[in-house]
C-alpha cells in the first residue's frame, strides 16, 4: 500500500510540473483541461522490495495523456478607427490699439471790458425814505357771528345753496312770490357753542325767535341757510354730526312751537328720534346720523348743549326795528301753551 501511495504522489508531481520537450522548460498548466489519466491496478507482479513489502505483493500502474487543448493564442481582432484631421490652428486676433486721446480744447482768455463808473448823483435827487405807516390793531371779533347774505333787493347763493329773497341787514326774506310766507330768516354762528336758552335771547333782543317750522317747504328753505360746515359740529364720539338750534321745544302737552304757534303740527325727526336721553332733553335742533354729513332732520337735546349756531325768524324786517332789550331781558324758560279743550259730546248724560 505504501508504494501505491507513493505513485500517486509522483503522478501528481508530473501533473503540476509538466516538461515541454522542444523547450527544455517547465511549463506549468494553464487550464484545467490538460489532465493526464491515471490508472492503477493490484494485479500481482514483480515487486520491489522494501522493508514493509511481501515477497508475493505486485503493482501495475499505467499512465496515458488525455485530450489537449490548442495552446495557440487567439486570434486578435484588428479595430480600425477613422481618426478626424486635426483641426487648423486659429490665428492670433490682431492687436487692438487703445483710441488715440480726444485733444484737449484750448479755451481763449476773456478780453477784459472796461465798465465806465456811474455818474454822480445829485444829493437833491435822492429819494428821502418814507417811514412804514402805523397799523392799527384789528378790532375784537363779537363772539357771534352773523352769515354773509347778498345784498338788498338782490337773489343769490347762500353756503352753496339757492336761496331766493330779498336781503335786508343780516336777515333774508322768503318771498311770497317764490312760494314763502313773507317772513325773514337768519343764520347766525357761534364758534363757541350756545344754549337753546341764550340763542332765544338773541332773537328776542332783534324782534325775533328761534324758527318755527310748520312745512317741509319751509324746513329745505332753512336748511339750506345752515348747510355750511361752519354751523355744524361732530358728536363727543364723531359718530353723529349736530347742527343749529330751531325753536321747538318740550311740554307737558307734547312739542311745541316758541311765538305762541302751539303744537308742532309738522316735523321731521331722524331715526329713532326723539329719544329723550337721560330723561333731560327739551329742545330741537338740526341734526345727522352719519359723521360729516348734513341732513335737514332733527333730534332733541338738552338745553345746556353747546351749538355752533341757530336760526332766527322775523316776522317783520328787523333792520327796521329797535333793539328789544326788555323782551330779551325778560326771557327765562319757554312757555307752553295748554291745548284747547275737547269740544263737548253731543250725546247728554241722563
Amino acid at each position: 500500500m505504501k508504494r501505491y501511495y507513493l505513485a500517486a504522489i509522483l503522478l501528481h508531481l508530473v501533473v503540476l510540473f509538466w516538461v515541454n520537450p522542444s523547450s527544455g522548460q517547465t511549463v506549468p498548466p494553464k487550464k484545467p483541461e490538460r489532465y493526464l489519466e491515471v490508472t492503477l491496478s493490484s494485479e500481482p507482479g514483480p515487486a520491489q522490495p522494501g522493508p514493509d513489502s511481501g515477497p508475493g505483493d505486485k503493482a501495475k500502474s499505467s499512465v496515458r495523456p488525455g485530450p489537449m487543448v490548442d495552446d495557440s493564442p487567439p486570434p486578435v481582432a484588428t479595430i480600425t478607427q477613422e481618426v478626424a484631421p486635426p483641426l487648423p490652428t486659429p490665428e492670433p486676433p490682431p492687436d487692438i490699439l487703445p483710441p488715440e486721446p480726444l485733444p484737449t480744447p484750448v479755451l481763449a482768455e476773456p478780453t477784459p471790458v472796461a465798465v465806465a463808473p456811474p455818474p454822480p448823483v445829485e444829493p437833491s435827487l435822492i429819494p428821502t425814505p418814507t417811514p412804514p405807516p402805523v397799523t392799527q390793531p384789528p378790532p375784537a371779533t363779537p363772539p357771534v357771528e352773523v352769515n354773509s347774505s347778498p345784498s338788498p333787493t338782490q337773489s343769490g347763493t347762500l353756503s352753496g345753496a339757492p336761496v331766493s329773497g330779498t336781503g335786508k341787514g343780516n336777515a333774508i326774506q322768503w318771498s311770497l312770490g317764490t312760494g314763502g310766507n313773507g317772513h325773514f330768516y337768519e343764520a347766525v354762528c357761534v364758534p363757541e357753542g350756545i344754549t337753546w336758552d341764550d340763542a332765544q335771547k338773541y332773537a328776542l333782543l332783534h324782534n325775533g325767535y328761534l324758527a318755527t317750522i310748520a312745512s317741509a317747504a319751509e324746513n329745505l328753505y332753512v336748511f339750506k341757510l345752515i348747510d355750511d360746515p361752519k354751523y355744524w359740529r361732530p358728536s363727543a364720539m364723531s359718530y353723529y354730526n349736530l347742527g343749529p338750534w330751531i325753536g321747538a321745544f318740550k311740554t307737558p302737552y307734547g312739542w311745541q312751537w316758541l311765538n305762541g304757534e302751539g303744537q308742532a303740527t309738522y316735523t321731521h325727526w331722524a331715526a329713532r328720534q326723539p329719544d329723550n336721553a337721560r330723561g333731560i332733553q327739551a329742545r330741537v335742533h338740526y341734526y345727522s346720523w352719519q359723521p360729516n354729513v348734513r341732513q335737514p332732520t332733527w333730534d332733541d337735546l338738552e338745553n345746556e348743549d353747546l351749538q355752533r349756531g341757530f336760526v332766527v325768524e322775523y316776522d317783520h324786517d328787523p333792520a327796521s326795528l329797535p333793539l328789544n332789550t326788555a323782551a330779551a331781558a325778560a326771557f327765562t324758560e319757554p312757555v307752553g301753551i295748554a291745548p284747547p279743550p275737547p269740544p263737548p259730546s253731543p250725546f247728554r248724560k241722563r
